[in-house]
C-alpha cells in the first residue's frame, strides 16, 4: 500500500488496518506500526528539534534512511510511527499528571526568544481581543433578550444569576491581556517553546510513558498549554490547581507568561444551545469552569512571582 516503507525503513507490509481516514496499523515483518497522513512536511524541522533536545515521553516518527521524519508519495504526506496498544485504564488523575511532566520537561528544555516587536504579538493580542468582542457581544445581547422577557425559563434564569461572573470574568480577561502586553513590550522580548496543544486522554499511553499523535507540536507561548489542558477537563470535583503545581515545580512560569494563561482561561467558552436542557448544562459547566480558573489565578499563580 505505501511504497515508501520497503524503500526507505526496510519494512515490508504485510496487512493493514484502517483506524481513521488518515491513520492505519500496519503489520510487517517488523511488527506493528502506525501510518499517519499529515498536511506538509513542516514537522520534519520540529521532530528533529525534539531529537536535538533530547525531549522525553513523545512518539515521534522514524526517521526514515533520507533522515527525514515525514514521507511524500504521490502529493501527500506520511509518518511512520511505533504503534502502542490501546490502555484501558481509569486513572485520568495519573494521565493528567504524566501529561503535565511531560510538557513541563518540553517546554523547559525547548525555550526560544523572540523579539517583543514580531508580528507573533500583535497577531496573539488581536486574537485575545477580537474572542473578548465577540462573547461580550453575545452576552450582553442575551441578557438584553432577556430583560425584555416576562417569563424566564430555568436557563435564563441561571444565565441572569451569573451574569456578572461571565462579565467581571472578560473584564479580567481584558486586564490581563493588557498586563501580558505592557511586561512583554518592557522587556523587549517574549519566550517561545515548543507546546503539544492536542491535550486527550487517548493520547497518553500511561503503561509505556509515551504521548502520541504530536502532529499539531509547533512553537507557541507555553502557558497555552496549561490552557489547552485546563479548559479540556470537565471533571466535577477536580482539583485543576494541584496539576498546576505540579507544572510550576518543573517550570516556573515568567510574570507574562502567567497573564497570558490568566487572559485565556478568563475568556470561557460561551455557546448558546438552542435545547433547554443543554444550555443549562453548559452555563453550569461555565460557571464551575471559572470558579476553578479564579482559584488557580488567588492560590497558584501569584503566589511567588516570577521575574526574568
Amino acid at each position: 500500500m505505501y511504497n515508501f516503507l520497503k524503500e526507505k525503513y526496510q519494512i515490508e507490509e504485510l496487512s493493514s488496518i484502517k483506524i481513521t481516514p488518515l491513520i492505519y496499523r500496519i503489520n510487517t515483518n517488523k511488527g506493528k506500526y502506525i501510518v499517519k497522513e499529515v498536511t506538509d512536511d513542516s514537522l520534519n524541522k520540529i521532530y528533529a528539534r525534539m531529537e536535538l533536545l533530547n525531549i522525553e515521553y513523545f512518539n515521534i516518527p522514524l526517521i526514515n534512511s533520507n533522515n527525514l521524519y515525514v514521507n511524500e508519495e504521490n502529493d501527500h504526506y506520511y509518518e511512520v510511527l511505533n504503534y502502542y496498544n490501546e490502555e484501558n485504564i481509569s486513572g485520568f488523575d495519573l494521565k493528567i499528571s504524566f501529561f503535565i511532566k511531560a510538557i513541563a520537561l518540553m517546554h523547559k528544555s525547548s525555550y526560544v526568544n523572540i523579539n517583543a516587536s514580531d508580528h507573533y504579538l500583535e497577531s496573539t493580542l488581536n486574537f485575545l481581543d477580537e474572542q473578548i468582542k465577540n462573547i461580550s457581544e453575545a452576552i450582553e445581547s442575551r441578557i438584553e433578550v432577556i430583560e425584555r422577557n416576562d417569563y424566564h425559563s430555568p436557563n435564563e434564569w441561571f444565565f441572569l444569576l451569573n451574569y456578572d461572573l461571565f462579565q467581571s470574568s472578560l473584564e479580567e480577561a481584558s486586564r490581563f491581556v493588557l498586563e501580558f502586553e505592557n511586561k512583554v513590550k518592557e522587556s523587549k522580548k517574549l519566550r517561545i517553546c515548543l507546546t503539544y496543544q492536542n491535550f486527550s486522554f487517548d493520547h497518553v499511553i500511561l503503561k509505556q510513558e509515551k504521548i502520541i499523535s504530536t502532529e499539531k507540536i509547533a512553537y507557541n507561548i507555553a502557558s497555552y498549554d496549561l490552557y489547552n489542558v485546563i479548559s479540556s477537563l470537565n471533571i466535577d470535583n477536580l482539583d485543576i490547581t494541584s496539576y498546576v503545581e505540579e507544572y510550576l515545580k518543573i517550570n516556573d512560569l515568567l510574570d507574562y507568561e502567567k497573564d497570558y494563561l490568566l487572559a485565556v482561561l478568563y475568556i470561557f467558552p460561551y455557546h448558546r444551545f438552542q435545547n433547554n436542557f443543554d444550555d443549562l448544562k453548559h452555563l453550569i459547566y461555565l460557571k464551575n469552569y471559572l470558579e476553578k480558573v479564579k482559584n488557580i489565578n488567588e492560590k497558584i499563580i501569584f503566589s511567588s512571582p516570577s521575574e526574568e
